[in-house]
């Protein structure tokens, strides 16, 4: 069974979700407090009013079987009507309104997290009470309720992200980070992004320009490998498919090399500790990283890969599918095989072996074998 609170931390961000639910991080804002507060007398699981109109519940538990899903709701209020529902153990016929608590109306529309967190509750109470369900949104700040209507939309919505839900359950992992308007105001933002400074800045800067022009350097005419700049988690075209994939390779190669040299790929200079992050294998990825970036422009400047290899998802991401994985797979072995000079060792070795020749060099650095650690510098 499924939480509803799931369902919409997962529609708002799937990493915060991720966060959350796989990881157990939590963490306070001014928001999170506001909509607590709110929430903490209507949370009560008791009777709240009683009248000749009806009966009022707050915090009443509710449970679909179809869905896989439970939850609470804020209030349900119970409004006699001849053309209701009847209810075991309470006198004539009613009419059922769920009702969702807000500490803030929005400024244009209700966020569709928002909206399907009562959608998620709206089919408990439909399966517990039957037909005669209406929803609404109460709004704390202006004392107002907004009645919603559901359709199949909603429905088909529910179900993916419960599909989403449970795969990631499955898998164990956490989706990737997706930046979008709300992230200044979540409160798990300083454990998502933190916050960086001093060279990290700089660096940001410098990242973000040169992802600027690297599209200029695609010759390629297809559409489908424009590109504006770097985007990740998840990419947001072909070009970036590509590199995310690559990169992803490049990193998992260094973390191997880097263990296998007796250091902890998890712990790393210039990038901060994260949960499931190898961060001195992304350390060593700055300096290797042109590896995978001459890759993309290789296979897409000499058309080695098309739009047929992509796929599109709802969400906007693009990523490579099976025939486009196999095609970059075979490229990224083939350049694992060639034959280089090493600008520090003199003598000739693969590009396979760089990642451990680097992590070796690094880690002589480590135990005092060496004055300073070198650098590849390609030529």
């Amino acid at each position: 069974m499924i939480p509803i609170r799931a369902i919409q931390h997962y529609a708002y961000c799937p990493h915060r979700w991720g966060l959350l639910y796989q990881e157990g991080m939590w963490a306070e804002n001014a928001f999170t407090v506001q909509g607590d507060l709110l929430h903490e007398r209507v949370h009560r699981e008791k009777l709240l009013a009683k009248s000749g109109a009806g009966l009022s519940f707050g915090g009443m538990s509710l449970y679909s079987g179809a869905h896989g899903i439970y939850g609470k709701a804020d209030l349900i209020e119970l409004v006699r009507d001849r053309d209701g529902v009847s209810i075991a153990g309470l006198p004539g016929r009613y009419l059922v309104r769920l009702i969702e608590y807000k500490p803030t109306s929005p400024k244009t529309e209700v966020h569709p997290a928002d909206r399907l967190q009562v959608y998620a509750q709206y089919c408990c109470a439909r399966e517990l009470f039957g037909e005669r369900v209406e929803a609404y949104f109460y709004f704390a700040d202006t004392r107002r309720r907004i009645a919603l209507s559901f359709g199949d939309e909603d429905e088909a919505v529910l179900l993916r992200v419960l599909e989403e839900i449970r795969t990631a359950q499955e898998n164990g992992g956490i989706p990737p980070i997706r930046i979008q308007k709300g992230c200044s105001g979540c409160s798990m933002a300083d454990r998502c992004m933190p916050r960086v400074s001093g060279i990290g800045v700089r660096d940001a800067i410098r990242a973000k320009q040169y992802f600027a022009i690297f599209g200029s350097l695609i010759r390629n005419p297809n559409e489908i490998f424009r590109t504006f700049g770097r985007s990740k988690h998840p990419p947001l075209d072909a070009v970036n498919a590509v590199l995310s994939f690559l990169y992803a390779m490049l990193t998992n190669d260094i973390a191997s090399a880097l263990e296998s040299v007796g250091l902890d790929s998890y712990i790393g200079f210039f990038h901060t500790l994260r949960s499931g992050r190898p961060s001195l294998a992304c350390d060593l990825v700055e300096e290797l990283r042109h590896i995978a970036e001459r890759m993309t422009l290789t296979l897409i400047n000499l058309r080695q890969l098309d739009e047929k290899d992509f796929s599109v998802q709802i969400s906007g991401a693009i990523y490579l599918n099976d025939d486009g994985r196999k095609k970059v797979l075979k490229a990224w072995q083939e350049r694992k095989r060639e034959a280089f000079t090493h600008p520090y060792l003199k003598q000739k070795i693969v590009y396979g072996l760089l990642p451990f020749v680097q992590s070796n060099l690094l880690a002589k650095f480590v135990r005092g074998e060496i004055r300073e650690y070198p650098p590849f510098l390609a030529r």
